[in-house]
């Protein structure tokens, strides 16, 4: 049954009075989402087939917003079935409703909107670290480990018999590869916590200068808090415009926005010295395995991919030279005595 024909049926599950109007707002590959507006106001309704695994992932991603919620993160409210139950399970499908938060997507060209990101997420981690739940499983979506196997398969791509360049790429990100599996594990001595999981311009509302929402939390799992921070700054503190051409990012950190993002994170929450340290070679990690591997998209191959791989590369080689710089940026951000000795200030490649 289409939206179109379930949509007034589903809603007289929800105390929400006669149906006005309605249009689909996002496009997923599993699950829809619709803005409703009836006589009692807007509300944005979500819904997804009805397996086990879906529902118990409702419940799970429900229970925190609830958590969150109650303690005033600006999370969406949701809206309960007239039995009171926080989502509707009809017709072979699940269906969610949620109070509609009014706003602006997320700025991140302008400065006052990268703080205001920063500061929210800071907000998050600190508030969500009391949260437990058993069906938030932990999970390492990008570590050197995961690189290591990455890069096994890219290996097969090669030529039978491979040309210099070939071969000079896939030297170059296996000791990319073997200096990270030196430097960081699988993240298990940092502190882990339900992360947001996709966090960015689409998913936080502002008004002015204020998040008023952070939504879509279908992402959310246990992991690294480091992790989703490192992914955070990547994106909001990226160059723009980037010069990249044949990879997902579009070029390497601003410096000088890399430090606005992590004072305004630290205005709320405060990373451990080991979280500075390991910043930038999760960075070149995610940087390599999410390029290498990009979501949605077929895995780079050494033999008809030699332009992206020498951008990635270039990326990389970014990172290596601006390790020192980062971590000392993290460490002047909490007033902390480096741990290490600055080498001589490098020059974006």
């Amino acid at each position: 049954m289409s939206v179109c024909e379930a949509l007034p049926a589903v809603l007289r599950h929800y105390p929400v009075g006669e149906i006005l109007d309605f249009q689909r707002i996002e496009r997923g590959y599993v699950n829809q989402t619709w803005l409703v507006k009836t006589s009692t106001g807007r509300y944005v309704l979500k819904r997804r087939q009805a397996n086990p695994i879906n529902i118990e992932r409702v419940e799970a991603q429900q229970a925190l917003l609830e958590y969150l919620h109650h303690r005033g993160f600006p999370a969406p409210e949701i809206v309960r079935t007239r039995d009171s139950v926080p989502f509707l399970n009809w017709d072979n499908t699940v269906y969610e409703l949620y109070e509609y938060i009014p706003g602006d997507i997320c700025d991140s060209s302008k400065v006052s909107h990268i703080k205001a990101a920063a500061r929210t997420l800071g907000q998050y981690h600190t508030l969500v670290n009391g949260f437990k739940h058993p069906l938030f499983q932990a999970q390492t979506c990008y570590s050197p480990t995961i690189l290591k196997h990455i890069l096994e398969r890219l290996k097969r791509t090669l030529d039978k018999e491979p040309d210099e360049l070939q071969l000079r790429i896939w030297e170059r990100l296996q000791s990319h590869c073997q200096d990270l599996l030196v430097q960081i594990d699988q993240l298990v001595t940092f502190p882990h916590l339900v992360i947001h999981g996709d966090y960015w311009d689409e998913n936080i509302i502002i008004q002015g200068n204020e998040v008023v929402g952070v939504v879509d939390y279908d992402h959310a799992h246990r992991c690294a808090r480091i992790q989703e921070i490192t992914e955070a700054l990547i994106y909001f503190a990226r160059e723009q415009p980037g010069h990249y051409q044949h990879i997902v990012y579009p070029g390497a950190l601003d410096l000088q926005t890399t430090h606005l993002f992590l004072a305004a994170y630290g205005e709320i929450n405060i990373l451990t010295d080991e979280e500075i340290q390991a910043l930038p070679y999760l960075i070149r990690t995610i940087w390599l395995c999410a390029s290498l591997k990009p979501p949605l998209k077929p895995r780079l191959r050494l033999e008809k991919d030699q332009d992206a791989l020498l951008e990635l590369l270039d990326l990389a080689d970014w990172a290596q030279n601006y390790t020192q710089d980062i971590i000392h940026i993290g460490f002047d951000v909490y007033n902390k005595k480096s741990k290490i000795s600055l080498v001589d200030k490098h020059h974006k490649i």
